[in-house]
């Protein structure tokens, strides 16, 4: 029980979403010493549905693997390719599939919706407390979410807000080394290290206001949130700035790439 009573203690201490997924994986390894444990969220849109790795462990890995924050979506494998995962997100209901290779999966939820799965591959099917523990250590890291996501959203548009902005920032920031020397030299960096912020606003918002109503803009802004997230990539970050100012962080090989991803929202608008 005090180990249980750790693990929880540790896992409710990170706000890190990528730190929160390993650790979650970290836990289970601990407690029921499984072949592997893997975190997988659901991504993309429509038929382009497909599985992001958050975190995996095999029984003697030391490190998490992950797949990157800005991986190419068409690599990752589709939703429709592991049929086990899919019965868990769509159902909602634990699926365990009985072999030499026990394989159990779990739904994770927010308090929203479904998100992905936690899977489990054990020497044999996992017994009832076993399973018992794993959606209560679940249902404490859907709670969890659930602050972090309040600490973090615009409560109107469901966008990440601007409190969020400065840390993420601060932490890409960090990770930028600016070459040696002056002018354009210090300004260039290789491909595929480059990072882009656009900021968006929505003309005349004021007037909708006044003439219309606040309720009003309010639609307006859900609905350029909901063009926002059909028009960027799911691993741009999207941000409400405050009022009718919206911010962009996107990773692009190129500025061409860029303006292309900002011009794709104007048309759609």
């Amino acid at each position: 029980m005090s180990e249980l009573v750790d693990h929880l203690a540790e896992l409710t201490g990170f706000r890190d979403r990528d730190v929160l997924d390993v650790t979650l994986a970290g836990a289970f390894r601990d407690l029921l010493h499984p072949r592997s444990v893997a975190i997988y969220r659901m991504v993309g849109d429509g038929d382009n549905q497909r599985w992001l790795t958050r975190a995996r462990l095999g029984e003697n890995d030391v490190v998490a693997t992950a797949d990157p924050v800005w991986v190419d979506l068409d690599s990752l494998p589709k939703l429709r390719d592991h049929p086990a995962r899919c019965e868990a997100l769509n159902g909602e209901t634990v699926v365990s599939c009985n072999g030499n290779d026990g394989l159990s999966v779990f739904p994770l939820a927010t308090d929203r919706e479904v998100v992905g799965v936690l899977e489990m591959h054990t020497d044999g099917v996992l017994g009832t407390e076993a399973q018992r523990m794993v959606c209560s250590i679940l249902r404490v890291y859907r709670n969890f979410q659930g602050l972090l996501d309040y600490s973090e959203r615009d409560t109107l548009t469901g966008l990440l807000n601007r409190k969020t902005f400065d840390e993420s920032f601060l932490k890409v920031s960090s990770t930028i080394h600016p070459r040696s020397g002056t002018g354009d030299a210090r300004r260039t960096v290789g491909p595929g290290s480059l990072y882009w912020l656009g900021m968006i606003d929505i003309d005349h918002f004021k007037t909708v206001n006044d003439s219309y109503g606040h309720l009003i803009g309010d639609e307006v802004l859900l609905l350029l949130s909901r063009l926002m997230r059909s028009s960027f990539r799911f691993h741009d970050r999207l941000y409400r700035f405050g009022g009718e100012e919206f911010v962009v962080l996107m990773r692009c090989e190129s500025e061409t790439d860029a303006r292309r991803a900002f011009e794709r929202l104007r048309v759609n608008a």
